[in-house]
């Protein structure tokens, strides 16, 4: 099967887990909605046209793999918000803050909360989709992208590199893997990786498991939502072993990896 393979560096970068809204905690990895959106970009489309193009759909238009190569850091950031406290203000009522403003019958006042962002993440991105021309112009819009590509926030650049065509192959049931993003819930951990560290020092991180969209659902007024949650599944440091065989994976001769 042909596939697009291609990597991505940048300095900067966070990718906000949804349950977390005082502390904005960052996923290790790009969402496959963030990385549509990167396509999006290159294309020059709106945020609402690329949602109907790569993300609406069953079986979906065009499905990625996600590989974390490394992540150089942990940083946090201060983002300053201005909150709002409901309810007309009444004569002799006193601002919540010093830096208290009314607007249209409210009080909105400053506060602060912490943004986690990862420090030059290096990721490898696998593209596939059985609309051969949609792939065709995703490659070639990366190769010459009509807007500038964040990952993250608009601000959060970043570059393709290694931007290539590559064959991928179905894997068989007993594969491990470690790093990449998988798509599922029902997978075992290799505990024989515990047992030797292979005269290194090692650092153990519990797999991570979230839900996350993937695709959105647009108002009238703009505001969106996420919609087709799937659990995902993430381990830096431990091996993962596919339960059962629906959840078998592909390979390019080096990465193991699944599509979502």
């Amino acid at each position: 099967m042909k596939a697009i393979r291609f990597q991505l560096k940048g300095e900067l970068h966070s990718f906000r887990e949804p349950s977390f809204h005082t502390y904005h905690k960052t996923l290790p990895f790009p969402p496959k909605t963030t990385l549509c959106g990167l396509f999006g970009a290159a294309l020059g489309v709106s945020p609402s046209e690329t949602n109907d193009l790569f993300l609406i759909g069953q079986p979906p238009r065009v499905e990625v793999g996600v590989v974390v190569n490394s992540i150089g850091g942990f940083t946090n950031d201060l983002w300053k918000i201005k909150k709002v406290k409901s309810g007309k203000k009444e004569e002799g009522d006193k601002p919540p803050s010093e830096d208290a403003i009314k607007f249209s019958g409210n009080w909105y006042y400053g506060g602060v909360i912490v943004r986690e962002m990862l420090y030059q993440p290096r990721y490898t991105v696998f593209v596939r989709s059985f609309d051969e021309e949609l792939l065709t112009r995703v490659f070639s819009s990366l190769q010459n992208p009509s807007w500038a590509l964040s990952l993250g926030r608009e601000d959060e650049l970043v570059r393709v590199v290694n931007l290539d065509w590559c064959e991928v192959r179905e894997l068989g049931d007993d594969v491990f893997y470690e790093s990449v993003v998988l798509p599922a819930e029902k997978y075992l951990l290799d505990i024989e990786s515990l047992k030797s560290t292979q005269g290194k020092a090692r650092q153990l991180h519990p797999p991570l498991v979230t839900r996350l969209p993937l695709s959105f659902q647009y108002k009238e007024d703009g505001e969106r939502e996420g919609k087709e949650w799937l659990p995902f599944l993430f381990s830096a440091s431990l091996k993962i072993q596919p339960k059962d065989s629906r959840s078998r994976g592909y390979t390019d001769g080096q990465y193991n990896f699944q599509f979502f």
